[in-house]
Order: structure tokens, then C-alpha cells, then sequence
């Protein structure tokens, strides 16, 4: 996925969201403040060394964390890490 997701919302009001069959695959992203940052009804979720905010219970992958990513000034828009 390689990706920044920010202030992203779905129905309902998640940074993804994903349903039946589908496979998700997340790597090298940061998901943050998207509300819920997933909303996933799918079997097949692979996560791997990403920042993904408030998702406890969520299969874990490798290098998956839960930090604040610390961008240096979110509410401009710049995304860019301190």
C-alpha cells in the first residue's frame, strides 16, 4: 500500500472499509484519524510495518505499531514525520 491515510472516512465512517470476500493488504502505511481506521468484514487482512492508530484486537502483523506518528503539522496537511 506504501500510503498515508489521514482524516479519511467510509460508510461507516472508517479509513477503510471492506466487505464479503475481499482482501485487504496493508504494508508501509499509516493510518490515522480516520475515525475507525478499519472496518473490515473481510477473511483475509494482512498487516505489515505500519502505523495504525487504536486497532487492539486487530490481527497483528509483523511490525505493526500503535504510535502517534508525530507529523509535523497534520491539521496544514503536512504529513512529513518529525
Amino acid at each position: 500500500m506504501n500510503c498515508t491515510l489521514y482524516g479519511n472516512a467510509s460508510e461507516p465512517a472508517a479509513g477503510i472499509a471492506a466487505r464479503d470476500d475481499a482482501a485487504i493488504s496493508i504494508a508501509n502505511s499509516i493510518l490515522w484519524e480516520n475515525g475507525t481506521e478499519l472496518d473490515v468484514e473481510a477473511d483475509y487482512l494482512t498487516l505489515a510495518y505500519s502505523c495504525i492508530q487504536d486497532e487492539a484486537g486487530v490481527n497483528e502483523g509483523e511490525g505493526v505499531i500503535h504510535d502517534d506518528p508525530l507529523f509535523t503539522d497534520a491539521a496544514r496537511k503536512i504529513f512529513t514525520l518529525t
